[in-house]
């Protein structure tokens, strides 16, 4: 997975669950309750996987009730040219969602695949416990990394994926993917700075590095059956080397990221489609 970017995909409808706090905190970006949320189920629409959908949708709302701080992000770009823009809107705002806050703590306590909403179509309905926490510090404004605007978003099947962006400052560099429709609770590293003393990229870098003999295709595994797919990646740039691991979910990522201050570290996102 750390070679081929690749993940399956389902055709996804935007749809927003109901809300059911309770024993909550009310403080901003710390937040912890009870969540309810439906997701529809239909032709191409799995009960396992409105679950799936239903359980991101539950974290959305618990970080807006949370009031974290909400991203801005290019998520016309993307999915524009998508067959299923609402799939692909749905991806980008479980990926992008908010910046100053994450989920530390996620607790499934129900799910109910036999259930009919207000319009009487079958939902999947999930019930949650769910803590929001904010980050302890605030970014060091003079770290900046950004993601060149000029990349393509779109990859055909056997083409290269470079990332290429822009740093203000010497920075150690770790990318992560991640792949919703394979595991949707896991990151996935695809490059890491950690064993290094010093910075290896000062202001423009390009990953992964031209002396590097394994590259990122776009790839689609075998018997999958879609004409497209979403994939997400972050590049982390961080003053300290940072250790990342090789499969963790995005709950321990964050949390850890948190105990390394948010003043060493600065993320920027990258979002694209693979099609056949």
């Amino acid at each position: 997975m750390t070679r081929n970017l690749s993940i399956l995909c389902t055709s996804l409808a935007l749809w927003m669950g109901s809300l059911l706090p309770v024993n909550q905190s009310h403080a901003a970006e710390n937040w912890k309750g009870l969540i309810s949320s439906q997701y529809p189920i239909g032709f191409e629409i799995s009960p396992k996987e409105a679950c799936e959908n239903a359980e991101e949708q539950a974290k959305l709302d618990a970080m807006s009730l949370a009031g974290c701080e909400k991203l801005s992000y290019r998520q016309f770009e993307t999915c524009e040219s998508s067959d299923d823009a609402e799939r692909c809107a749905f991806f980008q705002e479980t990926f992008n969602a908010y910046d100053n806050c994450f989920v530390a703590k996620y607790k499934l306590l129900e799910r109910n695949t036999n259930k009919l909403d207000l319009n009487q179509n079958l939902v999947c309905e999930v019930a949650a416990e769910i803590n929001v926490r904010g980050f302890k510090s605030q970014h060091n404004p003079n770290l900046i990394v950004q993601v060149d605007d000029a990349l393509s978003r779109n990859f055909k099947v056997g083409d290269e994926i470079l990332v290429k962006g822009k740093l203000s400052q010497p920075s150690f560099i770790n990318v992560l993917a991640w792949y919703p429709e394979i595991d949707r609770d896991n990151l996935y590293m695809l490059h890491s700075d950690e064993l290094l003393r010093e910075p290896k990229f000062s202001s423009d870098f390009e990953l992964p590095p031209v002396t590097q003999s394994e590259r990122w295709w776009a790839f689609l595994p075998e018997g999958f059956n879609r004409e497209e797919s979403n994939e997400f990646i972050i590049v982390l740039a961080s003053a300290k080397p940072f250790k990342v691991m090789p499969k963790e979910a995005r709950s321990s990522f964050f949390g850890r990221l948190d105990e390394f201050g948010r003043e060493n570290w600065r993320i920027a996102r990258y979002s694209y489609r693979i099609f056949k």
